[in-house]
Parts: C-alpha cells; structure tokens; sequence
C-alpha cells in the first residue's frame, strides 16, 4: 500500500481499536499518535498509545483484536498488527506517570519537536526531552499529562492540530495561542446537495429536502444551504435554466414557510426545535473565462451563490486566477467552494495567486470554503492559516451529497483547527440573525 489513508478512514480504524483495547481493565488510556491524533489530511501507518501498569496484559488483548489479520510483532512494550487494507497498526505502551511524555514525543510533528528540543536548550543547555520525560542534567522528570510536560518548560498546552513548527511554540510562550474553532460551534452547513429535480452539471444529491433539514436539526444547526449543482449549461436553454430555478425557489420558500410554523415532518423528526431556515443557493461552474453558466435572471433568484472550478485545471498561474476574480466579482456570488479544486491522492490543486486572492475576498466580502469531503479537505490547512492571518472570513460545507454526509463537518473543523482558526474566521458561527446580515454585504 503505497498511498496515505484518508482521514476519517484512519479515523475510524483507529477509533475502533482504541474502543477494544479500553475493553482490557488494565488500560488506563489509549491514544492515537502521529498525523492522526494532529489530524493531518492523510494518514501514514497508524499509532496507538496506551497508558498501563500491565503491559504484558495489553499486549496479549491487542493482538487478539477481531480484526487483526496477522501479527507483525509483540514485544514487551511495543506490538504491530495488520488489519483489513494491508493497514499496519503499532501498539506502545508506557507507565501512567510518563505516558504524557510518551504522547508528546509520539504525536509529533518532527519539525515541532526539533523546535522544542532548540526551545528547551535555550532555556538551559542541561534539559533534554525524550519519550520518558525531561532530563535535567543527569535526574529524569516525568510527566502524567502533556498539560504538565509544556508548563514544565514555561509554555501553555499546544493542541495537537497546532504542533507543526509554524509559529506555535513562540505564541505558545506569549500566551497568544489561538482559541480554536470546535464542532460544538458550528451553527450550519453551507454546501449541501439535495435530490431537487434538476439535470445538474455534475452529480445530483439522494437526500430529499426534508430528509436533510431533520438531519440539520438533529445536528443542533440553526440554518443551512441548499447548494445543488448548476443547471448543465449544454442540455439547456436560458429559459429553461431561470424555470427550474424559479421552480427550486418556490420549493425553498414552502420549505421554510413550515419550518416558520414548524410543521416539517419526516419519518424520524416530528418537530424541529433547533433549524429555522434554509437558504436557497446553487454551486456554480466557473466557465474557462471566468464566466457564470447561469443567466442574471436566474442569478436574482437565488440568495447566494458558490462558484467552484470543474473542469480546465491546468492554466498558468495569473490566468486562473483572473478566471477566478472574474465570477467572484458577481455581486450574488458569496463562496469560493473547494478552492484549489485538489482531490487528495488523485489530483494536485490549481495555481492561483493566493495573495491576490486573499485581498479580493477581504475588500470585497467574499467567503473562501474549507470543503469537508474527505477526498478534498479544502481549503488545506496551510492556506487557511493564511487567510486567517490576512483577515479573509471562511466558510464551512460538507458538499454532502447524501443526509448522512453531513456528519463529515468534523473534518473540515479539524483542518480549520489546523490552519490556527477560531469561531470569529469562520461564518458558520454566526447565529441566523448575524448570517442574515453579513449575506447581503
């Protein structure tokens, strides 16, 4: 297996060991490691760490794991498994009294500790960091918890997602970390694809509109966007592009009339204490000349638009990126959806210049979206970390094409952790009445 698991597949294999290894009473705590716990896009082997006074005992119920196809290694403080996929999965175990030690030192990333380690030395040439503790001079120091081993050295607890050398470490030492953005909160999806009767550009959602607000209101959202694929431009007239929309208008403006009485009724939700709107909006082509396959007449129906790019990925730089300015420039056009256009293990993202972009979107009230599908995860990481930090507001969408997919907004939170994002970057934050008012800006 030469290619990197997504992450919410890691995820999940890892989540369900970490479930059969809690099983065994001698484990204290159990942990995934590495770009998984950072909760990195993708996924090399994964890591587990378990906290036990009686490692022989975790070791004989890891290996018996259901799923476990082989067994690579069982030694006496470390085991490998490999389970469905030809997915090799490493055990270590440590001592409660060191194991936060063993957890900063194994989730990483290299670059983060190597600038701990310069960090500690400027402290004092004597302390030396390992997966044990801190040894000054020739005494070791251990540490239960990660909290203790950064405040030992005079620093406030780094997240996970942060420990990438980029920054962290100094705003660490400045009481200037960042309070990310969490799940909890998140108050609405912007990118969700229903089975609206429309012959789309590209795949059409299987979730009725209904099905997804009861979905919306289990989530504890307060609104979300129907964001449906284009009209294709080649099987249409204009006409007939501005009829469906209109059509699609009427069914959102119902859609919403019951939600204002409440009387939306699916085959699990009978009443909806948490949705109270839906917004009616369409994710958009963005043509090779940075033109809208949409007519204006059918544009004023909608109360916002994404647009996204599809199709001609290869163009030079300064080319895509005037495609791009052009059909953001539209006045009903608020989100540049899956920006880069990436798809992870299958295709690399577009050239844009991202300063330029940057500032368009902040002079003009434009929204860049970190995507939540797992194969885009995009904005990635390291762009949004720009964005943050020159002031671009972002947005938030599953791109679910399915109910269920909705669940997916953990990840595109865990990549707006990852680029130091907290809940003011993020649009999706705001309460209804506070969207209301940005939408029309």
């Amino acid at each position: 297996r030469t290619r990197r698991l997504l992450l919410p597949y890691a995820s999940q294999i890892a989540d369900s060991l970490v479930e059969w290894l809690k099983t065994e009473p001698s484990v204290k705590e159990a942990v995934a490691l590495g770009s998984l716990r950072r909760k990195a896009a993708t996924v090399g082997d994964i890591d587990i760490a378990v906290a036990t006074n009686n490692p022989q005992k975790v070791m004989e119920h890891f290996t018996k794991y259901p799923k476990a196809q082989r067994v690579l290694e069982k030694g006496e403080a470390s085991a490998s498994i490999i389970v469905p996929g030809d997915i090799q999965v490493d055990l270590m175990v440590q001592s409660p009294d060191s194991f936060g030690a063993l957890l900063q030192h194994f989730t990483g990333s290299k670059h983060h500790n190597i600038a701990l380690r310069e960090y500690a030395r400027s402290l004092s040439p004597s302390l030396s960091l390992s997966e044990y503790g801190i040894r000054i001079s020739e005494k070791l120091r251990k540490f239960t918890t990660e909290e203790e081993f950064y405040k030992f050295l005079g620093l406030d607890y780094i997240p996970p997602e942060l420990r990438e050398d980029s920054g962290e470490i100094e705003a660490s030492k400045d009481h200037r970390l960042p309070h990310l953005v969490e799940l909890k909160d998140i108050k609405a999806d912007l990118q969700i694809h229903s089975d609206f009767d429309i012959e789309t550009s590209h795949d059409l959602g299987v979730s009725s509109a209904e099905e997804v607000v009861g979905k919306a209101n289990e989530l504890g959202y307060e609104y979300i966007a129907f964001t449906e694929h284009n009209p294709s431009k080649s099987g249409h007239t204009d006409s007939q592009i501005i009829d469906i929309l209109k059509r699609k208008r009427e069914v959102i403006d119902k859609l919403n009339l019951k939600l204002k009485r409440k009387s939306v009724k699916t085959n699990d939700v009978n009443s909806y204490s948490r949705i109270q709107k839906v917004f009616n909006s369409l994710e958009i082509d963005i043509m090779p000349d940075g033109s809208l396959p949409v007519p204006e007449a059918g544009l004023e129906l909608l109360d916002f638009a994404l647009v996204s790019i599809h199709g001609s990925f290869k163009m030079p730089r300064e080319q895509m990126t005037k495609r791009v300015l052009s059909a953001l420039a539209h006045p009903k056009v608020k989100i540049f959806a899956h920006p880069t256009a990436r798809k992870l293990n299958e295709r690399e993202g577009v050239e844009l210049n991202w300063p330029e972009i940057f500032d368009f979107c902040k002079s003009k009230s434009k929204w860049l979206e970190i995507n939540s599908d797992p194969m885009r995860l995009d904005l990635p990481d390291t762009l949004v970390h720009e964005a943050v930090k020159f002031g671009v507001k972002l947005s938030m969408g599953t791109d679910a094409h399915h109910k269920d997919n909705m669940d997916f907004m953990q990840f595109g939170v865990s990549v707006a952790r990852r680029g130091w994002a907290q809940k003011d970057d993020i649009v999706n934050c705001l309460s209804l009445s506070e969207f209301e008012e940005v939408i029309i800006k």
